[in-house]
């Protein structure tokens, strides 16, 4: 977006989920994420 080039915005959920169902999709999304994260390769730039 326009504040910065490297920065992602991630919405989940909306008006009609439960606070659970939140948690799952956030549980899963940081588990996804995280796996990417921790394989990614360091890069200049």
């Amino acid at each position: 977006q326009d504040l910065s080039g490297q920065a992602i915005l991630i919405e989940v959920g909306g008006v009609d989920n439960t606070e659970e169902e939140l948690n799952r999709s956030i549980d899963a999304l940081a588990k996804a994420f995280g796996e990417y994260f921790w394989q990614a390769e360091k890069v200049n730039g």
